[in-house]
């Protein structure tokens, strides 16, 4: 708690790569401090004008903390969407995944943020380097968020058969529930993530 508090008080005063670092410690805790959370999310509204200072990795992580701890911070995901949709392009695949999941766990729909990231896909071929992980997370943040007529999903299911050897199974239990719920696309999916755990 002391720790807390201290961080409460410097907040505005943390680098932006300290401010993310920071909140995931405390969101891998289940440390939902509301009071904390707050402070650092004025902090980081507070620096919007001069660009967040963020790389995609700290934005990953400012997002996924809040998700984590089910803080749908209006305000804060506003800003962040700003950001992501003009530099979206040049997030590598695993921030792509952990942006578009971390909108989903908190219930925060924006059509424009998950274009841009589909956009970052496609206009960069990245389809080819998405991991399995990175494929179940994508779907799931579409399903979860009753987004099914995005071309997206189906180049991303289209991926499942010849990334089916790579699937975990909680990759594979993600997926499948991912693709029952968008309710496209299914049976050579299906087909495929049941021969993984055959």
């Amino acid at each position: 708690r002391r720790l807390a508090d201290r961080a409460m008080e410097q907040a505005a005063e943390f680098e932006p790569r300290d401010v993310a670092l920071i909140l995931n410690a405390y969101a891998k805790l289940q440390f939902r401090d509301l009071e904390l959370f707050e402070k650092f999310s004025k902090a980081i509204r507070s620096d919007a004008g001069e660009g967040l200072g963020f790389g995609e990795q700290q934005l990953a992580l400012v997002a996924n903390s809040y998700a984590r701890l089910h803080l749908a911070d209006a305000a804060l995901f506003q800003i962040l969407s700003g950001w992501i949709k003009k530099r979206a392009s040049e997030f590598t695949p695993q921030g792509i995944a952990t942006v578009a999941n971390a909108y989903s766990k908190v219930l925060i729909r924006d059509d424009g943020v998950m274009q841009a990231l589909s956009a970052s896909i496609t206009e960069r071929s990245l389809l080819p380097r998405l991991e399995p992980q990175h494929v179940a997370n994508l779907l799931n943040a579409h399903a979860r968020l009753q987004i099914n007529g995005d071309e997206m999903i189906q180049q991303l299911i289209g991926l499942v058969p010849a990334k089916a050897h790579g699937f975990r199974a909680v990759e594979v239990a993600a997926t499948v529930n991912a693709i029952t719920k968008l309710g496209i696309g299914q049976d050579r999916a299906l087909r495929a993530m049941a021969a993984v755990v055959k």
